[in-house]
């Protein structure tokens, strides 16, 4: 993950057609068509993938990694921890690799 300049502004493969950036809209369109394309559905019929639920998989997949509440905080850019942890969830599995990393007697 980069950052172009203070403002978060690249050029490149973000931009829009006219060089600005990328619309909410836009983003959603794309993420609607990337999961046509590969059959990513939900049981109502809609696309199973939205820019929401990469920002959920991001937080979580950074979790997973052991990397601290702080610094996901500050990559997805939440000023509270609380904000954070509704990103980042922990699934049963989650709380039983981190029991298991514990250390024991053997």
């Amino acid at each position: 993950m980069t950052q172009c300049g203070g403002a978060h502004r690249c050029s490149g493969d973000t931009d829009n057609r006219r060089g600005g950036r990328l619309t909410d809209r836009a983003v959603n369109l794309l993420l609607d068509q990337l999961a046509a394309d590969a059959d990513l559905v939900g049981e109502n019929g809609r696309p199973a993938l939205s820019a929401h639920v990469l920002r959920h998989t991001f937080g979580t997949n950074l979790t997973r990694s052991r990397v601290d509440v702080v610094t996901v905080a500050q990559l997805m850019g939440h000023k509270r921890l609380e904000t954070t942890r509704r990103y980042t969830l922990p699934t049963q599995a989650d709380m039983e690799a981190a029991v298991a990393h514990l250390p024991t007697d053997e």
